[in-house]
C-alpha cells in the first residue's frame, strides 16, 4: 500500500494555526475500501511514536487542525496486507533549515543559506574558532545582540589549514514564537582542485571518457542528469567514476562532476560541467574503385582506424564493399542510430584479404567518396 499523503505538503511554510490536515491513502490492487489511516504526533521525530493498530484513527470528517508547531507520523493499514511505510509531515514553526548539514566541510566560495516557515525570522550567532567543540550562545529575539539572517553567509577565503565556523540558529514566529534551536559544525578547509577530463564536445558513439584526480586520495562523483554531484554513497543520482570502467558516450548529454577528498581534511572541488554532443557523418558504402589506390587485407578481423576529415573513421571490408563507420546517423522519427559492424572470420573471406602494411604506413592515403546508398 502506498504511504499516506496530506493536503499541505511537510514543511509547507502557509500552514498557520487553524490549518486543516487532511490525509489520504490510496492502495492499488487491495480491493479498494478498508483502509485506514492512524498516526501520532509529537514536536520531533525522535520524541512522537511510530504509528500502529492502537494509534489514533484518521477520520474524514475530523481533520487535524494545526494548533502550533507538530510533526505527524501516519500509516496506513488494511487487514490482511502489509502495513504502508512511514510517512512524516512537520508543520509549524520548525528549527531553520541550512542548505548544508552538520559536519560539512566547507571551502572558500561556498555559502551558507538557512530557510524557515513564511513569516519566521531567523536570528544566529557564529564562532570562528580551531576548538570544533566550542560554540557560540543560543539566539534570542534580541534585535541588538543577535544577528538577523537576510542574506546568504558566504566563506571567504583563502584557507590555508582546517578551522572550524560553529553556528546556532533559530527562527522566530508571532505565532508560534521560537523553534527549537540547530546546532552546526563546519569544517573550512582548503577547497581541492576541480577533476579534469579527457574530452569535451562533439564526440562519436562510443568514445570512452576518462577523467584525472587532482590529488591522490581523491575521488570523482558525478551525475549525467544535471543534477549536482553529492559525496553521499546512497545517492542514487551520482556515480563514483571508476578509471577501470570508464564511462561511454553514446548519446548526447551533460555531465557534472566534482572532486571529494576521502581521507583528507579538504573542501570538495568546484563543480565543473562538460557536454557531449554526438556528431558525424550519415555512413555511406564505398566501393573498390573510389579508394585513391588498391587497399589489401591482412586478415577479415582486421580493422584500420582513419582520420576522415578530422573524424577518426573505423574501415572495414565486407562482400566486395569498404564500409566506413564514422558515427551516427539519424531515422525518420529523429532517433540517433549507432552504426557498427561485426565481421566473423572464416576461410572464404581469408582469401580475399591480403597485406595491409602498405596502405598503414602510407600517411598521405586518402579516401575518395563515390557516395552510394546509405546504409
Amino acid at each position: 500500500m502506498n504511504k499516506p499523503s496530506s493536503n499541505w505538503n511537510s514543511g509547507d511554510a502557509s500552514v498557520r494555526i487553524g490549518t486543516e490536515i487532511q490525509l489520504s491513502s490510496y492502495a492499488p490492487g487491495v480491493g479498494g475500501g478498508g483502509v485506514e489511516i492512524r498516526y501520532t504526533t509529537g514536536l520531533t521525530s525522535d520524541s512522537t511514536d511510530e504509528p500502529g493498530v492502537n494509534s489514533t484513527l484518521y477520520d474524514n470528517k475530523s481533520p487535524i487542525v494545526i494548533r502550533g508547531p507538530v510533526l505527524i507520523k501516519a500509516k496506513a493499514l488494511k487487514d490482511g496486507y502489509i502495513a504502508s511505510d512511514t510517512e512524516v509531515f512537520e508543520y509549524g514553526n520548525l528549527p531553520p533549515t541550512p542548505n548544508h548539514l552538520s559536519e560539512a566541510i566547507l571551502g572558500s566560495g561556498d555559502i551558507i543559506a538557512f530557510t524557515a516557515a513564511q513569516g519566521s525570522t531567523i536570528r544566529y550567532s557564529y564562532i570562528h574558532t580551531s576548538d570544533k567543540d566550542v560554540f557560540p550562545e543560543v539566539p534570542t529575539d534580541n534585535t541588538d545582540r543577535y544577528t538577523k539572517y537576510t542574506e546568504p553567509i558566504p566563506i571567504i577565503g583563502p584557507i590555508d589549514t582546517p578551522t572550524y565556523l560553529n553556528i546556532v540558529a533559530r527562527a522566530f514566529h508571532d505565532e508560534w514564537g521560537a523553534s527549537d534551536v540547530r546546532t552546526l559544525r563546519y569544517t573550512l578547509a582548503p577547497r581541492l582542485d576541480a577533476p579534469r577530463a579527457d574530452r569535451e564536445g562533439t564526440v562519436l558513439p562510443g568514445t570512452v571518457l576518462m577523467f584525472e584526480t587532482p590529488i591522490a586520495g581523491a575521488s570523482i562523483r558525478y551525475t549525467k542528469n544535471d543534477l549536482e554531484p553529492t559525496g553521499n554513497i546512497d545517492d542514487p543520482n551520482t556515480f563514483t567514476f571508476d578509471p577501470y570502467s570508464p564511462i561511454i558516450i553514446n548519446h548526447s548529454q551533460t555531465i557534472k562532476a566534482k572532486a571529494f577528498a576521502d581521507s583528507m581534511i579538504m573542501a570538495p572541488s568546484e563543480t565543473i560541467t562538460l557536454s557531449y554532443v554526438i556528431g558525424g557523418l550519415v555512413p555511406t558504402k564505398l566501393n573498390m574503385g573510389s579508394m585513391s589506390r588498391k587497399i589489401d587485407f591482412i586478415s577479415p578481423s582486421h580493422t584500420i582506424e582513419w582520420d576522415f576529415n578530422g573524424i577518426p573513421a573505423t574501415v572495414l571490408y565486407d562482400n566486395n564493399d569498404i564500409m566506413v563507420i564514422i558515427g551516427m546517423s539519424v531515422d525518420n522519427n529523429g532517433n540517433e542510430i549507432v552504426w557498427g559492424a561485426d565481421l566473423e572470420s572464416n576461410e572464404d573471406r581469408k582469401n580475399k584479404f591480403k597485406k595491409l602494411k602498405d596502405i598503414v604506413d602510407d600517411p598521405n592515403n586518402t579516401l575518395k567518396i563515390s557516395k552510394k546508398n546509405s546504409l
